[in-house]
């Protein structure tokens, strides 16, 4: 990584210009050889005609191929087109990335909890928690075990109950940490105070008793609770802060005031294989989250305190 200033803080390496004045609209960078960050605009714009999209489509295609790049990340003046979807949809059927700061969150649920601790209260290690998941990657996993080891109960809800069998072993023989495997939808998740949702779809989820008052951490996409019971918080994003030098490299590339923090972020890393180097990063570049959002945006702190 380039050191970027003359202090101990290390800045990921960063951007470099490709094309300027864009349709004489906006700027155009890449990160690490691997990403497109396209385009902020000087001016608020509403809508751009159907035919420059496609014109601006063409021209983007052509650079993501001598580029070889296969992730993007949208400005937010650019998702704010009334027609954004034209280019949106270019990039998800020719298999493109679009980055949206899932991919970064489902890396924070531990700094969820240390989040809700601090709103509601209830120290991390007194909380039942469950994981929702049909995936048996090593990130699943590794998240999974990082939990485990700080929680009071830990539930695995999945119809692959198999998958999960050799690893709820290796975390009882190691560390004398007992996990339910089950797929239960009247009892297992009753008791939770906080649910990690990380694949499960809004018509499955439903079919589960849900705790009346509990926390749904939904990673994938919103999702409408149906039981008119329920009154817990249901959130389905995040924002964070990051260390003030960070910022101010962000600043000076005049990138902050034109795109979300989280998205910024998630580029510096996305795709890194690594669970563990990702904790690093977070505890060097000092990632805090600074709230949850909810179907009606923000959640204010009152709200956790009832739950």
């Amino acid at each position: 990584m380039d050191e970027l200033f003359n202090v101990s803080f290390k800045v990921p390496q960063f951007f470099k210009k490709i094309i300027t004045g864009f349709f004489k609209l906006a700027n155009i960078l890449t990160i690490k050889e691997n990403i497109i960050i396209l385009p902020y605009f000087k001016d608020n714009i509403n809508k751009l005609s159907d035919s420059k999209i496609r014109k601006f489509t063409n021209k983007i295609n052509r650079l993501l191929r001598k580029e070889n790049v296969h992730t993007v990340a949208l400005s937010n003046a650019l998702n704010n087109l009334e027609n954004i979807d034209i280019l949106k949809n270019y990039f998800y059927t020719n298999n493109y990335n679009i980055l949206d700061g899932k991919w970064l969150f489902k890396h924070l649920s531990f700094e969820v909890l240390e989040y809700i601790y601090k709103k509601s209260n209830k120290p991390i290690s007194e909380m039942e928690i469950s994981i929702l998941t049909n995936s048996n990657s090593e990130f699943i996993k590794e998240n999974i075990k990082l939990l485990s080891q700080n929680v009071k109960n830990l539930n695995i809800v999945t119809s692959n109950i198999e998958y999960f069998k050799p690893l709820t072993q290796e975390l009882y023989n190691s560390f004398g940490i007992s996990i339910r495997i089950s797929n239960n939808k009247k009892k297992i998740l009753t008791h939770s105070d906080v649910i990690f949702n990380f694949d499960f779809p809004e018509e499955v989820l439903n079919k589960f008793t849900l705790p009346l008052n509990g926390i749904i951490i939904n990673y994938n996409s919103k999702i409408k609770i149906r039981n008119k019971l329920f009154n817990g918080l249901n959130i389905h994003y995040y924002n964070i802060n990051v260390h003030k030098d960070l910022i101010n490299n962000f600043k000076e590339d005049n990138l902050l005031e034109a795109f979300n923090l989280n998205i910024l972020y998630e580029s510096l890393y996305f795709n890194e294989p690594s669970f563990s180097k990702m904790l690093t990063h977070f505890m060097e570049d000092a990632v805090i989250i600074t709230s949850l959002e909810g179907s009606n945006g923000k959640i204010l702190d009152k709200e956790y305190v009832t739950t």
